[in-house]
């Protein structure tokens, strides 16, 4: 009798020790977070509404009672190379039960969590309920110019700008945050946002050279944006952004490869980087396999938000086929992508020119304004379509000894309807009508020689900013970048070839050919601090010449004291930054 007592009583024992060890997995309730690390908090409880929401295949299950479910969705998130952009990687919690509330509310009063600290690349300030963050932020970038072997020009025609010389040209301030852990918002503004050869100014008198600083009297609005995050699956992002086209201008401006984005992006397939728009976007599949961001911008860019009443329409998917296979950066961040654009520009509304085609410190290849046969300045304008079409791929890979290798390429056909319209008259008249059009490519090797690699983040990776409890911090990372660089423009402007149009003796109407080749070392350390030298010459066989290239080297326009032109087909610049961000 006595042997069935004990015999009882150690198993009712044993059950309510395994019920009350089994009990918070079954509650969803984890132990208190570390002070310092930003505990979940009320934000991101999960009830069971999400359990019966029908998760897709890698959608969050943090709301599952199975531990190991939990353990395998964690194991899956990718590092945090990204640091001033984290992906959107788990849904956007529902509310939950009150009962889960408080005992989410209890764990955080016994932990006393931090309001304020660093994490994952990011400064944040928040509530102790965690419902609301801020993550204070700011760039400042100190460029030195030079370009070396051109001849010497008078100061009016840009002379200045060739010699040796250190500046100021970016400095942003803002911050970003995220409320209730659905809705996500930026808002940034800096000295030194304009775009680089933005000049009108044609002939003699006027410089073809247009550098741009932080000291140009103008505070202009990097980003402003407004978030909401539905599912993995279904987000939308508001505001002023960078365009969803290309790799290379969905990548943050200080995380850039090169000091600028090359010319092949700049000049001609993204040349307005950033407009005001509505974003949807999302990630499907286990792993992020495919990616997605379609909107609906102004078109004109973000200087001109409402220049007429007819929208553009951009596009980007980026497939990652090598996600499932393994855990090293080649299989989860290879990719191949596809960007398109379309929109039309109104001929009565529209009155800026085409964009220029200029270096990385601003001298000016192609302007679309000429002198026409009455001696008139006559603008080219974007006017009717507007489209591109091109792809991308990016392939990283981990070398021996912790280095590592980064390929990756872009190319994009671009059609673009212009009209001619004399300076004074350009929301009136209109002289002829034409068409740009033609392909801008580049390809760039990095290797990453010395400390860790890919610090600078994965390239076209560009959403709100976001800390989650599975952000990973992986401390102060540091690396050299060494890396070269080819990209060209080979297109071709014609005038007068649409309408039946009448072309002036001047009209412009040729190839439109611009090469750049050039390379970097750049020091980073994580994304907060960056020391980098570029070198680059730009090609441009036969310059200056109508019947060979529209485009042209800015020195053989002008003249020396005793009347020579200025020779040669090339110009070099040599270019380095120092930049620091938060």
């Amino acid at each position: 009798m006595r042997t069935r007592i004990s015999l009882l009583t150690g198993i009712f024992v044993f059950s309510a020790t395994i019920q009350a060890v089994a009990r918070p997995v079954q509650e969803g309730s984890d132990p208190p977070a570390s002070p310092s690390e930003p505990s979940p908090g009320p934000a991101e409880a999960v009830g069971e509404e999400d359990d019966q929401a029908g998760l897709e295949e890698g959608d969050d299950v943090t709301g599952s009672s199975d531990p190991w479910e939990i353990a395998e969705e964690v194991e899956h998130v990718e590092p945090r190379d990204d640091v001033s952009a984290v992906d959107a990687i788990d849904d956007p919690p529902t509310e939950a039960a009150p009962d889960a509330k408080q005992v989410v509310g209890d764990a955080q009063a016994d932990s006393d969590p931090d309001t304020a600290g660093y994490r994952g690349g990011l400064f944040f300030l928040r509530d102790r309920e965690d419902r609301f963050r801020v993550y204070p932020q700011g760039w400042l970038a100190i460029d030195f110019g030079w370009s070396p072997g051109n001849p010497a020009l008078p100061v009016p025609q840009g002379g200045a700008a060739l010699y040796p010389r250190f500046f100021v040209r970016r400095a942003r301030f803002g911050f970003s945050g995220e409320i209730t852990g659905r809705f996500a918002f930026t808002m940034s503004l800096e000295l030194g946002g304009r775009r680089v050869g933005a000049s009108n100014g044609v002939g003699d008198g006027a410089s073809r050279f247009a550098p741009t600083t932080a000291f140009d009297d103008t505070v202009r609005p990097a980003e402003i944006t407004a978030s909401y995050r539905f599912r993995r699956w279904l987000n939308f992002t508001a505001g002023q952004q960078n365009v969803p086209f290309s790799m290379a201008n969905r990548t943050r401006d200080a995380q850039t490869s090169m000091i600028q984005r090359n010319v092949a992006i700049r000049g001609l397939a993204a040349a307005h980087s950033k407009d005001v728009g509505l974003t949807i976007w999302g990630d499907l599949l286990a792993h992020r396999m495919l990616r997605y961001e379609v909107g609906v911008f102004s078109g004109d860019g973000a200087e001109r938000p409402v220049a007429d009443e007819r929208p553009m329409y951009v596009g980007r998917v980026t497939a990652r086929p090598l996600a499932s296979l393994g855990s090293s950066i080649l299989f989860r961040q290879a990719h191949v992508g596809l960007s398109a654009r379309y929109g039309e520009r109104s001929q009565d509304a529209i009155h800026d020119q085409v964009p220029n085609i200029a270096t990385a410190q601003g001298f000016v290849l192609w302007q679309p304004s000429y002198i026409d046969s009455l001696e008139r300045l006559t603008h080219v304008i974007p006017s009717g379509v507007q489209k591109a079409v091109g792809g991308e791929m990016r392939v990283p890979i981990d070398l021996p000894h912790g280095s590592g290798l980064d390929v990756r390429g872009e190319a994009y056909y671009v059609h673009h309807r212009t009209r001619e319209s004399v300076s004074g008259y350009e929301m009136t008249n209109t002289e002829r009508f034409g068409q740009l059009k033609g392909v801008g490519w580049y390809a760039q090797l990095s290797w990453w020689a010395l400390g860790d690699p890919f610090v600078s983040g994965e390239p076209g990776t560009y959403r709100p900013y976001q800390l989650t409890s599975s952000t990973k911090d992986d401390g102060a990372r540091r690396g050299l970048e060494i890396l070269l660089l080819a990209a060209g423009i080979n297109a071709s402007y014609d005038g007068a070839s649409r309408s039946g149009s009448t072309p002036d003796d001047n009209t412009p109407s040729g190839d439109l050919t611009v090469y750049q080749l050039g390379g970097g070392v750049q020091y980073w350390y994580s994304t907060h601090f960056r020391a980098g030298l570029n070198f680059a010459t730009y090609l441009v066989p036969g310059a200056g010449e109508p019947d060979k290239n529209l485009a042209t080297v800015p020195v053989r326009e002008f003249y020396d004291d005793q009347g020579r032109r200025g020779i040669g087909e090339a110009v070099h610049e040599l270019s380095g930054r120092l930049a620091v961000s938060f």
